[in-house]
């Protein structure tokens, strides 16, 4: 993976406790999920022939 999510423990955390991201990083995870989207895709082809072997 080559996206990444950024965070920062000061903007995105209420009382340094409770997760609460500002709009701008939330919108910074989505390419990252984009990117695992399609890993996902990739590898359950690869995985499938090796499950029904199983």
């Amino acid at each position: 993976m080559q996206k990444t999510g950024l965070f920062s423990l000061f903007t995105d955390f209420e009382n340094f406790t409770s997760f609460a991201p500002t709009e701008i990083s939330a919108t910074s995870v989505e390419p990252m999920f984009d990117q695992l989207t399609a890993w996902i895709t990739a590898m359950n082809s690869v995985r499938k022939p090796a499950l029904a072997d199983a």
